[in-house]
């Protein structure tokens, strides 16, 4: 079994196919093919089925695919350790982080790092926690900053710092007929659509708050993993939606979303790091994580009130 050889099976594995991941490698794909079906005679299993409909892995595949990124990640970490002994400062960084603060924090944090070191490459994955979570635990995310709940640690073996406090209410864009309303209820928000993320977590908490009034959950007119998409769609519809206080102080400026005067769906939550126990985070990623720490710590705003 060859370093090579184990990359190239990580970029088909990642990559789902020999095409796009010949492409990524920038060599042939007979050649890489080769190289699989050397690693494939040494390990004397087969790592993927080769057929009509694409190329799937098999189950030795899969537990490789855990061994293969840590002893890729371990060996990037060595070469990184060596190269801060030597003077350098390069290195790689996957950053894994819910879709909420794609636009809010994320940015500022990761400016403000490559600014202190200009030759260290971060790379973003923008997805919700489940994604994320299978991510971080094949060890193709260094860590993830997203939030936190004790169910995300449950039966995994990850570890989490945690970060600030958010604040997660019901807003809607400023001429929605909600939006000048005092006192609103939750009987109020039941007559009108809502834009809800995908996860379960979200529906369930709002189903939760409904029928503790007695009512059924609203009509959900749109489900996404992007919040994004949600601002967009409040934006341009008179749809509720429930969404982080850190989130919006931008839109609420401008005027293009107004939050709900109402006191039954109001969610604190806290922001973290999250990583696996099982893999060495590099020197990179560790820098990183301080820029996150450093910022959650001289934020003079304040999510929680």
């Amino acid at each position: 079994m060859e370093l090579q050889q184990l990359k190239h099976f990580v970029a088909v594995q990642r990559l789902g196919g020999f095409r796009k991941a010949a492409e990524s490698l920038n060599i042939s794909q007979p050649a890489l093919s080769q190289s699989i079906g050397n690693l494939e005679n040494s390990l004397g299993v087969s790592l993927f089925e080769r057929g009509p409909h694409g190329t799937q892995i098999t189950p030795y595949g899969e537990t490789l695919t855990k061994h293969a990124n840590t002893i890729l990640r371990e060996i990037a970490k060595a070469r990184e350790e060596l190269d801060v002994l030597s003077g350098l400062q390069r290195g790689r960084v996957s950053l894994g982080v819910l879709s909420t603060f794609s636009s809010h924090i994320v940015p500022e944090v990761v400016s403000t790092f490559l600014t202190e070191y200009p030759n260290i490459e971060v790379e973003v994955t923008v997805h919700l926690w489940p994604e994320l979570s299978k991510l971080l635990e094949s060890g193709e995310l260094d860590f993830v900053f997203s939030l936190w709940s004790p169910e995300l640690e449950k039966g995994k073996d990850l570890k989490s710092i945690p970060q600030q406090t958010c604040r997660s209410v019901v807003y809607a864009r400023a001429d929605h007929p909600l939006a000048s309303k005092k006192n609103v209820s939750l009987k109020d928000m039941a007559q009108f659509e809502w834009i809800v993320t995908n996860q379960a977590i979200a529906t369930d908490y709002l189903a939760l708050r409904f029928n503790d009034g007695g009512l059924p959950l609203p009509k959900i007119a749109v489900r996404t993993d992007s919040f994004s998409l949600i601002r967009a769609m409040v934006h341009e519809r008179p749809l509720l939606c429930m969404m982080p206080d850190n989130t919006t102080a931008e839109d609420l400026q401008e005027g293009l979303l107004v939050e709900i005067d109402q006191k039954q769906i109001v969610r604190e939550q806290t922001t973290a790091l999250i990583f696996s126990t099982r893999i060495s985070l590099t020197p990179a990623a560790e820098a990183l994580m301080k820029a996150f720490q450093r910022y959650a710590g001289d934020s003079k705003v304040t999510w929680a009130r």
